[in-house]
């Protein structure tokens, strides 16, 4: 048996320990809720979804297969600020980038306003969805994931530890779902 247990382990990888670290991409074992979010927008006649979450629950990710699955065309609203510049100004204490809203909604008029019409639907993810006009999305799915799984992807993403305490206690306080009630 040791000869083997050593084998294995030079070998072979063990998906036990890599999923205990969170290790795994963030949509591993989420075929359920992939499957009931699926099942909800096959239902209804308008989809333009958005998934919201703190960073490294899985939003990106989920939302990817999900339009591939449903043919809609996703929208990573990070990306969108990050390519255009959307920022005012950068906050060292938390090591971001303060969010210029209006070029960014300016920005975004013509991609849910327009390109909706054409590509029959959108799906978004974002942190938050506060600032855009509810006539975006007539659906708001908020993804969670296990404190301390979030901990560890904000740690591999390199968040200093005030950025990484804020998250974790908007993720704690379920700010994001309070957030989309209102």
């Amino acid at each position: 048996i040791t000869t083997l247990c050593r084998s294995l382990e030079k070998h072979a990888v063990n998906f036990n320990v890599l999923a205990l670290k969170g290790k795994f991409d963030n949509i591993i074992g989420k075929k359920d809720e992939i499957d009931m979010a699926c099942e909800i927008l096959c239902r209804r006649t308008k989809n333009n979804p958005v998934l919201l979450g703190e960073p490294g629950v899985g939003k990106t990710a989920t939302a990817t297969i999900l339009a591939e699955k449903l043919g809609l065309h996703h929208t990573n609203i990070g990306t969108i600020i990050q390519q255009n510049k959307c920022h005012l100004e950068y906050d060292k204490t938390l090591d971001t980038q303060i969010l210029d809203e209006e070029k960014l909604l300016d920005i975004l008029e013509h991609e849910f306003d327009v390109e909706y019409k054409t590509k029959g639907g959108i799906i978004a993810d974002y942190h938050s969805c506060e600032i855009f006009p509810e006539r975006w999305f007539d659906l708001i799915l908020c993804l969670r994931v296990d404190t301390h799984v979030l901990y560890d992807r904000l740690v591999d993403r390199g968040y200093n530890e005030q950025k990484r305490n804020e998250n974790m206690e908007a993720e704690i306080m379920r700010v994001v779902i309070d957030e989309a009630k209102q």
